[in-house]
């Protein structure tokens, strides 16, 4: 399994961004649409990690020490599984998720105050093969508050 991370930074209200997933008929695809507002408009993606396993606890890994104080951080989930459900991790809010046959996928966020090393933790409820993974953006200066809203969970 993979959790590979795409994003479009420095996105105006002027334009109206979109998204092809062109899916192969031997894979399994789980994805993630998300806006986040408040981010830096020049290369906001700073550190990532992640981390399978076959337990019910998943974890990304640490990233390396954050090059801010003021980051956004994304936890992801996946399984193969096509049923779990997940509980949010310590220290994170907006768990968003999606079952499919093919398997399961869910996010988490917040944001941090320091430069610490980071890591998403989730629990899931069935043990199955899984990945998690951590992705941090950092927060333009001016901007006092992120929000995210879900566009889109698939898994097909």
């Amino acid at each position: 399994s993979r959790i590979p991370v795409w994003y479009a930074f420095n996105v105006t209200g002027a334009t109206t961004p979109t998204v092809a997933i062109t899916k192969s008929a031997t894979w399994a695809i789980q994805a993630v649409l998300f806006h986040v507002r408040g981010l830096t408009t020049t290369d906001p993606l700073d550190k990532t990690a992640s981390t399978g396993g076959t337990t019910v606890n998943i974890t990304s890994g640490a990233t390396a020490t954050l090059s801010q104080a003021d980051e956004y951080i994304i936890g992801i989930g996946a399984s193969d599984f096509g049923g779990a459900t997940y509980t949010v991790g310590a220290t994170y809010g907006n768990l968003t998720q999606r079952s499919a046959a093919a398997g399961d996928i869910a996010m988490q966020d917040k944001t941090v105050a320091a430069t610490s090393a980071v890591t998403s933790t989730m629990t899931l409820s069935n043990t199955t093969d899984q990945i998690g993974a951590v992705a941090t953006f950092k927060i333009a200066a001016a901007a006092t508050t992120t929000s995210i809203s879900t566009a889109l969970m698939m898994g097909v």
